[in-house]
Formats: structure tokens, sequence, C-alpha cells
């Protein structure tokens, strides 16, 4: 860490900040400095060491790569590869949609990225939105926070994830498995191709309603195959969705009319030209719109958590070493 030089600070979240560090060669890192008596609070210590887990294991030229993770007696620190095209999510902000062969670029690649979790490493990814998928210097998407990602090849039970994403099982809590990172991967095609996602609703009771009544509408004139796509895809039941099939549900997907004359070995080696390539020039974070200056400081923070109430007791110095010994 004492190699590192701070730049900037990229973002804050509820229990960390990202900040923007350099090396001694001015190679650009993420740094994510959590604090770890917020992590306890917060009942977020399983889910950590899950994602630092997984990153550990994780070797695809889609996903953010994990260079170190390291901790003291207050934080733990994870030391990742710096990505400079910013969010997906920016890019489809300023063009409010996008044309349907923009879509399938970046459909390609994000199946291969899930497809990758799945059928090697058996991950769930659990929380898929434009906010997680960001740009590399060339164009290529790169599938990002691992926060809810969970190693399994049984049903999980646990109601997670971006509310306008999340699949019908998760919100009846009747257990999911891969096919619910298919579900998410149909309303990421929906909001793709239109600007926003099949369900929202600014009452999360609400929208969960949406969601399990599965009624939504296609704009007029809409791609025949990409609709056809989505309609497999959100499907309420988790087995009869596309990309459900244990041993074939990647390559189903792949396999479908909309990707035809999809070069899937070029999309692999990232031989297609991406549709976007950000011009980074001088500036690491311009495309990165949420970077801001540092506020309020983490003690002041935890003292506000306890007074709300609802989280777990801040833990003790030995507590928390014993918690952390991974």
């Amino acid at each position: 860490l004492e190699k590192l030089q701070y730049v900037h600070l990229i973002a804050c979240g509820s229990f960390g900040k990202v900040y923007l560090m350099k090396d001694e060669y001015n190679q650009l890192y993420a740094l994510k400095k959590l604090n770890k008596t917020k992590i306890v609070m917060m009942r977020q210590v399983q889910h950590l060491q899950q994602e630092v887990t997984i990153l550990k294991q994780i070797k695809s030229c889609f996903i953010t790569k994990l260079v170190n993770s390291f901790q003291d007696a207050d934080y733990v620190y994870i030391l990742m590869e710096f990505v400079p095209g910013g969010e997906l999510f920016y890019h489809l902000r300023r063009f409010e949609k996008f044309p349907i062969e923009v879509a399938r670029f970046y459909l390609a690649e994000l199946a291969c990225a899930l497809g990758y979790l799945h059928d090697n490493l058996q991950t769930l990814y659990r929380d898929l939105k434009p906010e997680n998928i960001l740009l590399d210097k060339k164009g290529h998407i790169k599938l990002t926070d691992f926060g809810f990602a969970k190693q399994t090849k049984q049903l999980t039970f646990t109601l997670l994830g971006t509310p306008e994403y999340i699949a019908p099982e998760l919100i009846k809590q009747t257990g999911h498995h891969k096919s619910a990172d298919w579900w998410s991967f149909g309303v990421f095609a929906f909001e793709l191709a239109v600007g926003r996602p099949p369900f929202y609703d600014d009452d999360v009771n609400l929208l969960y309603n949406k969601i399990l009544s599965n009624k939504f509408v296609f704009p007029p004139e809409f791609d025949s195959n990409l609709k056809d796509l989505i309609e497999k895809l959100l499907v309420a039941d988790k087995d009869k969705r596309l990309g459900a099939n244990v041993l074939t549900g990647t390559q189903d997907i792949k396999q479908h009319a909309f990707f035809q004359g999809v070069n899937w070995n070029w999309i692999e080696k990232r031989l297609v030209k991406p549709p976007i390539v950000p011009e980074i020039q001088e500036n690491p974070l311009k495309f990165w719109q949420n970077a801001q200056l540092e506020f309020q400081e983490d003690e002041d923070e935890i003292e506000e958590m306890k007074e709300a109430g609802g989280f777990a007791e801040a833990p003790s110095a030995d507590a928390l070493k014993s918690l952390f010994s991974w």
C-alpha cells in the first residue's frame, strides 16, 4: 500500500470508498478501502469474503481483475485493475438507447462473462445492471462488483440485487440458481434497446408486483429476434427460462437467432471492434462522472448507523481481528 500514490476519489459506497491510485510506473489501479466495523454492523462479512474468494479465481478478459487484497486493524483493502472507460450506464444515458447492432455487441460480450462464471466457477453473479459493466480503454466490457456473487451448485434463497433487475423467484424467495442471471440479462437487453428497463416504479413494492405480473410492452417495430430473446429470458418459471439448462444454458443463449452471424471465437478473443471507444486523453476519470471530493469521516458515519439502529453491534478490536482472519 505504501508504494501506491493517491490520485483521486472515484466513488463512495455504503461501507467504503474507491480511490484511483498509481504506482511508481504510473500504472493506475482502483483501491477499495472498506471499513471493517461498518462491514460487521451491516452484516456483510460473509459477502465480502465470498467476493474476494471469487475474484481470486477469475481469469476472464471480460471481468475486472483482482491485483491484491490486504488489511490492517481497521480496514480491508481490495486492489483492482482500473477500467478507464467508465460505466456502460453513463454511455447508455448519453445515447438514450443503443441501435440493435450496438446492443448485440455488448450482449455478446456479457454472455461470455456470465457463461464463464456459470460454467467455469459455478458462480451466480446476482447484480447485473449497466452500472456494473465497465468499458476498458478499447471499449470492451468488464463486469465488476462481486459483492452479491456466490459460488454454489444448489438453490439459494437470499433476496438481493437491484430491484429493477431481479427475477421473480428472488422476490418470492422460492430459491434461485443461475437462470436468475439470465433473467437480469433479459432486463438488460430490453434496457439497451429501449433506454429503460421493462419494469420500473418509484415504489419498490409496486415494482415487485409488476415483475411478478410479468407484464411489459415492447415499442412498435421492435427487432423481432431481440424481442423473441427477451421473451424467452423473462419467463417466470426459472426452470423454463432460456439459459436454465445446467449443461447447455450458455450455449442455448449463444445459439439464439438474435446472435446469428456473431463469431463467438472472435468475441471471446476480443477481436471484434467495439462500437464505443472511450477517448481517455489526459484525464483518466473523464468517464467517471461520479468521481467526487471526500466527504464525512467514517467515524461520523458509524455513529449515525448506531443511532439509526437495525444493524449489528459495533465489534471490539479483538472481534474484528477474528472475523477478518481470512
